[in-house]
């Protein structure tokens, strides 16, 4: 079969584009617990994530601390990104937050991601997660979407940047 732009063959082994969508359960369980239409602080965000993936048990309290260690990244405007490797973590776990969220001196954010991988986990998986949400992140029209799903499913099509349904 002729590759898509007619030259040469196509390979029996498909590679992932750069842009793709990291649909291995890890971005689409985020869109199932994630927080829409919220309010309130940065850190109250996080306790309200992390409490809704994660209980209230010993293994929330190190991830909110692992978390809090680090100072939030700005990847866009209003989009802001907390990420840290967790000992006692079994994969890897992406939260979403979506409204308005204060932060003492800094604008309020309108997303707040965080990603905890387990402490034993290969960094180079970290890092990929975090380059497919950076990615995310760069697309305004993606970003808006976010920030105004009003539940799961259309959490979850803004992530995968599925078309618009009129």
């Amino acid at each position: 079969d002729p590759d898509a732009d007619g030259e040469g063959m196509a390979s029996a082994r498909s590679e992932p584009r750069d842009d793709a969508f990291p649909d291995d359960g890890i971005f689409a369980r985020a869109a199932t617990d994630a927080l829409t239409q919220g309010a309130g602080t940065v850190g109250a965000a996080i306790a309200t994530l992390v409490r809704r993936r994660f209980g209230d048990g010993p293994l929330a309290q190190h991830v909110v601390r692992a978390l809090e260690k680090n100072e939030a990244v700005e990847l866009a405007e209003g989009v802001w990104l907390l990420h840290a490797h967790v000992e006692g973590l079994a994969e890897a776990a992406l939260l979403l937050a979506a409204g308005r969220f204060e932060h003492p001196g800094r604008p309020p954010a309108r997303i707040v991601a965080l990603l905890a991988s387990p402490l034993d986990s290969p960094p180079e998986r970290h890092l990929r997660l975090l380059a497919a949400f950076a990615r995310i992140a760069q697309d305004e029209t993606r970003i808006a979407r976010l920030a105004a799903a009003a539940d799961a499913a259309s959490l979850r099509a803004a992530l995968r940047g599925d078309p618009v349904e009129i």
